[in-house]
């Protein structure tokens, strides 16, 4: 589990989640909530050679996904800010890399933890008015930055729960897995869907990524609770902090 450090200063006052049950090594009978402290859009940066400095003790946890997959949304739920990542209707609006600074509070009735870290909001693939070499370009700008990138700890790799995994995303997911990529697979805009649905496209992602389903994490902008348990989940996947150099 990664490192965090103890806070004991006022917090401000943040919609209540539900939480979770203790990680591995923690105490029992506590129950703990994961929550962005702070956030704050840094930079877009059009490839790897204009991004910020990559630092060993920020781990930085890389988006990916189709056009519209719901990406934004997916940040500003978890850093409980609505606006932080424009969001649109419109596919293929991120061009950029986009970087954000998050502060993550781990806490418990006795106990709050910090650790700050990056997420990377990558350009959308699959979007099919643009041109194909604009297309390439996209795609090796996002192959340079998956593969170079010396403080990215993992992939998320986001699937519309309304379709599930399409041949563009398995696509994407046997090119992760053919680099060694750690990934963590979320299904957005769970809300969106009836349970039968969800319940099919989780059968069919597991079979065609090659994962339990036990191991996809489901996901709606629209349920608070499902923040705390995502941040979780990203957390339990991160490295300790010294093996990011």
């Amino acid at each position: 589990m990664t490192n965090f450090t103890s806070a004991t200063d006022p917090q401000p006052e943040d919609i209540p989640l539900a939480s979770t049950a203790p990680m591995p090594g923690e105490p029992s009978g506590l129950p703990i909530t994961f929550r962005a402290l702070n956030a704050r859009f840094l930079l877009s940066a059009p490839s790897i050679q204009f991004s910020p400095p990559a630092s060993a003790s920020r781990p930085e946890i890389a988006m990916i996904g189709r056009s519209n997959v719901g990406k934004s949304s997916f940040i500003n739920a978890l850093c409980q800010r609505r606006q932080l990542a424009k969001t649109s209707n419109t596919p293929g609006k991120t061009r950029l890399m986009n970087f954000y600074e998050v502060t993550l509070a781990k806490e418990t009735a006795t106990l709050q933890e910090r650790r700050d870290l990056w997420l990377v909001d990558l350009p959308g693939y699959g979007y099919a008015k643009v041109s194909k070499t604009e297309q390439q370009q996209w795609q090796k700008k996002l192959e340079q930055f998956l593969t170079q990138r010396s403080a990215l700890a993992y992939v998320l790799h986001l699937i519309d729960a309304r379709h599930g995994a399409t041949p563009l995303d398995e696509q994407m997911n046997a090119w992760l897995v053919s680099q060694g990529m750690n990934r963590l697979i979320v299904l957005t805009k769970t809300d969106l869907t009836d349970q039968k649905t969800l319940r099919k496209h989780l059968a069919q992602t597991s079979e065609a990524f090659s994962v339990d389903a036990s191991m996809l994490l489901t996901f709606s902008s629209k349920k608070p609770a499902h923040v705390s348990l995502a941040w979780q989940q990203m957390v339990a996947m991160l490295p300790e902090a010294s093996t990011l150099a």
